[in-house]
């Protein structure tokens, strides 16, 4: 599959972006989506020589009108879901890290709460959360430049219910709190609604031989959006149309509403077209059909990491993040038991700062690491599956668990040998494949994870936390909101290794349970 720079890709690269960039925000479901859709098709439909299809989404929009802030900041941006508000009162500014109320030193007690940005922006939303909670009506988010991060009305990330954000948040810049404590009183006033509406999915197929290779990006975005997702739209045109040219059958996926836009509105409220394709395609039994679906997603700066199936980024040149990347696309295609190669710089050096603001142009992007993304990708798919990557992933997650993980293993590999990898990682995937998040939502003590076999690779880490005595007090799957582990009792003292191991050894048996129903759906 050599090296693309053989026939220029990069300049290739170049004019696809400059073909797509226009600098301009695209909520999904707004009035533009079908002339944005329509305006990506046709840069895809010229690149890759092939039609492209527009397939509907049903959508949740939320729609910002206009927000007021007085005295007035030299910037003011309404966060999503920000709804209707009308608020004034006095002002108090909350100390310490705004995401975890164990560090406040000065508890908000007037009506509009002021915090800092927080080190990780999408802390902001635990914050707003908290900050209803400690009895503010609305939330000032302090910011170097303006940002958009969304917020909720609930803890945890369920997929099927939620609620708007209780109060309204509003990003304003750094150093308003001076100006904010010598008015005395401050007053905050917005406006938006949420309404049913449609997003769309740009899907080009492209002939040749099977199975095919999906390959994917967003083209939602906030405020300028390059990086966050329109490069990444580049690159996956850019990448359909190598693995074409070298007779892999391909089908480019564009999709919308990866931002925001899930019904309900569900608190897990991103990524909803991808997850509505995904149940598309389960719904119809062709999920297993697919060779591997790649994705990119904010892929153009140093620090670029790699996601997904072990079997493909298990030899990659790119630093892992382990196991998918909850936070993408090409999370909702593996949980449907396709295999993933998801390209990003999330948390990278440098990807913070341009982040959902009006930085993220063209000029901050890295070229080279651009190209990097692409040629990795390219190179994966086209060597194909390494199935003993998988095998060995599965020796270190369950080999060296307790005893029914071991069986677990054992079985599994039984599977793989008559029935065949591809087969049986289709239905693992769907079964052990879960997004976690380890700790408590209210607490700020995790991000989101997406690990196989949580129930074995969790309760390894909590016996080794216990120990050490930094045990979280829950873990939870989240998405279906179940609650996996409790580590420690109401008071936070962690529990005894051997009521731990009560509750691992009901996991497992279910764990085990499950392998026993794909064993025979595999094997029938």
């Amino acid at each position: 599959m050599g090296a693309l720079k053989d026939k220029d890709w990069g300049k290739k690269l170049e004019s696809l972006q400059s073909s797509l960039y226009n600098s301009r925000q695209h909520i999904a479901g707004s009035p533009g989506e079908r002339a944005e859709a329509e305006r990506i098709s046709s840069v895809a439909e010229k690149a890759l020589s092939h039609k492209a299809e527009l397939i509907s989404v049903p959508t949740l929009t939320w729609s910002p009108e206009w927000v007021e802030v007085e005295p007035k900041p030299g910037f003011s941006v309404m966060l999503p879901y920000t709804l209707e508000a009308d608020v004034e009162g006095p002002v108090s500014h909350v100390e310490g890290d705004p995401s975890n109320p164990l560090s406040w030193r000065r508890f908000p007690g007037g009506r509009i709460a002021i915090i800092p940005e927080p080190n990780n922006p999408d802390d902001i939303e635990p914050a707003a959360l908290l900050a209803s909670e400690a009895g503010a009506e609305a939330l000032l988010v302090e910011s170097r430049v303006p940002r958009i991060i969304v917020t909720k009305g609930s803890w945890g990330y369920s997929a099927s219910s939620g609620s708007p954000t209780p109060i309204p948040v509003v990003a304003v810049p750094q150093g308003y709190r001076s100006l904010a404590e010598r008015e005395g009183r401050v007053s905050v006033k917005t406006s938006a609604k949420l309404s049913e509406s449609h997003a769309y999915i740009v899907s080009v197929d492209l002939g040749g031989r099977e199975p095919q290779v999906l390959v994917g990006a967003h083209y939602d975005r906030w405020f300028t959006g390059f990086q966050d997702n329109i490069l990444g739209v580049a690159q996956a045109i850019l990448a359909t149309l190598a693995l074409s040219e070298h007779g892999f059958s391909t089908r480019l996926l564009v999709f919308s509403a990866e931002e925001q836009g899930a019904p309900g509105p569900a608190s897990w409220y991103w990524a909803w077209a991808s997850r509505f394709y995904a149940k598309q395609l389960v719904s119809s039994r062709l999920e297993c059909s697919f060779a591997v679906y790649i994705n990119f997603d904010l892929a153009g700066m140093s620090g670029l990491k790699i996601s997904g199936s072990p079997q493909y980024v298990a030899s990659s040149v790119l630093q892992e993040r382990c196991c998918e990347c909850p936070e993408c696309d090409s999370f909702q295609l593996a949980k449907a038991g396709i295999p993933t190669i998801s390209l990003h710089s999330l948390w990278s050096k440098g990807v913070t700062e341009i982040y959902h603001t009006p930085l993220d142009t063209p000029e901050a992007h890295s070229p080279r690491h651009a190209l990097l993304a692409v040629e990795e990708a390219v190179r994966l798919a086209s060597q194909g599956p390494k199935w003993e990557g998988f095998s060995a992933r599965l020796r270190e997650w369950l080999g060296q668990g307790p005893l029914l993980a071991r069986r677990a293993y054992y079985l599994l590999e039984a599977i793989a040998r008559r029935a065949g990898w591809k087969d049986l990682y289709c239905e693992a995937a769907k079964e052990f494949l879960n997004p976690v998040h380890y700790g408590s939502y209210r607490a700020g003590e995790a991000g989101l994870e997406a690990l196989w076999f949580p129930e074995v690779t969790v309760y390894k880490r909590i016996i080794k936390d216990v120990r050490q005595g930094k045990a979280p007090r829950e873990v939870w799957i989240s998405g279906e909101e179940k609650l996996l582990y409790a580590p420690a009792d109401v008071k936070g003292k962690p529990l005894s290794p051997r009521r731990l191991a009560d509750q691992a050894r009901g996991r497992l048996k279910e764990f085990n349970e499950k392998i026993e129903e794909i064993q025979r759906k595999v094997i029938a």
